[in-house]
Formats: structure tokens, sequence, C-alpha cells
């Protein structure tokens, strides 16, 4: 998540370690509900900065463009009016030509890529100006709540690792259904619960990777045995 500035509380602290089971289901059931709060905002504000950001990276690329097309045209003038003295003063009238030529070539081709990248740009332009508008008022509401759901796990120290819905989510189940009763519990049931997930997704990894190399397999024994059956009627013929 992106980085949100904390504010100064001041209150009383509380140790999670020997909070009662009530008090423990009421703080994470709050913070549940702030994190919620909190993500919805971040999700709202994200939505505006993504493009945004992306808009800005394309303007910038357009920078580099329409420079390196200024400085073909400032080179093709250069050749250009080179060219045109050559002519006029009578030396080397063939070599001046050539020049004023491909000087109009180059010069006329580097135009007509940039007349089109500007329409670009002036679109860019107008999508950064439109996630601009609404971004501060995003970000206010986002810092805000942020701020809330601080308020609510400062006082119990709550570990950064855990600051995220789905552990507040999880953690709250195990207390409301009786799986757990304090902190220490909580902890390790979903330390469980997580690693559980891991083994799950490892041998999901593990069964399709088996089902990829058995599908290989079968190609490569269709093959030899049409291979074999190929040079079975070969034989026949002869």
């Amino acid at each position: 998540m992106r980085p949100t500035r904390i504010r100064d509380f001041k209150m009383e602290k509380y140790d999670l370690s020997k909070i009662s089971r009530d008090e423990l289901c009421d703080f994470l059931s709050r913070a549940k509900d702030e994190i919620v709060k909190y993500t919805r905002c971040y999700e709202d504000a994200e939505r505006v900065r993504s493009p945004l950001e992306e808009a800005k990276r394309e303007i910038l690329k357009q920078n580099t463009y329409i420079k390196v097309c200024i400085i073909i045209c400032i080179i093709c003038t250069a050749f250009f009016i080179t060219g045109a003295l050559l002519g006029t003063t009578g030396f080397n009238v063939d070599l001046g030509v050539a020049f004023a030529i491909s000087s109009t070539i180059v010069g006329s081709i580097t135009l007509f890529l940039i007349l089109p990248f500007s329409t670009v740009r002036i679109t860019t332009k107008r999508k950064i100006k439109k996630y601009l508008a609404p971004l501060p008022d995003l970000e206010k509401k986002e810092e805000e709540a942020f701020a809330k759901f601080f308020a609510v796990i400062e006082p119990y120290k709550f570990p950064r690792d855990y600051w995220y819905e789905y552990a507040l989510t999880m953690m709250l189940k195990f207390v409301v259904n009786g799986q757990a009763d304090s902190w220490k519990e909580v902890v390790k049931e979903y330390e469980n619960h997580l690693h559980q997930m891991r083994m799950e997704e490892n041998a999901r990894q593990t069964l399709d990777e088996i089902k990829r190399q058995a599908d290989d397999i079968g190609r490569g024994a269709n093959a030899a045995q049409w291979a074999a059956a190929g040079a079975w009627l070969g034989a026949l013929r002869r």
C-alpha cells in the first residue's frame, strides 16, 4: 500500500497478550472495519494515481521523441542552408543540390512524424488534467481513513505484518468461531492457516508440473509410436 503520513496519537496503551477474549474480539472487529474503509479509499485513489503516473511517463517519452525530432530538423536545416550556399556560390553545385534535396526529404518526414504525435501529446495532457482534479480529495480521504485505522491499532502495538484486510478478517473469524481465545492462539491459528495455504499452492503447482510432464511424455510416446508404425509399413512395402 502507498505510505501514508501517520499522525501522533496520545492514548492509553494495551498489551495484546493480556487482554480478554471479548476485548480481543472487539479490537479485531474495530480494526477490521477500519482497514476495510482504508482499503476502499486506497483503491479509489489508486484508480486515479495509476493512470496518472502512466500518463506522466507517456509525456516524458513524448518529450524525448520531440527533442530528437527537433534536433533532426535543426540538422536538416543546417544541411539545407549549407547546400543552398554551396549551390549559389557556384562551388560544387551537385553537392549543394544533393544536400538541399536530402535535407528537405528528411525534414518533411520528421515533421510528418511529429505533427500527429503532438495531437497525442495534447490528449495525454488532458488525461493528466482530468486525473489531477479529484486526486487531492481522494488522497485526503485515504489519509483520514488510515489515521482512523492507526488510532485503533496503535494502543495495542498491533504487529505491522498483519496490517491488511485478510489477516484481520481471518483472525476475527478464529475468535468468533471459538478456535482461539487469546492473541497468542490467534497468531498461531493464522500462521498455521497461511502455512496450509502455501502447502496447498505448492501441491497444486507440483500436480500441474506432473500433468505437464505426463502430457509431454504422452506426446513423445505417440510420436515414437507413429514413427515406428511408419517404419513398419515402409518395410512391408519393400
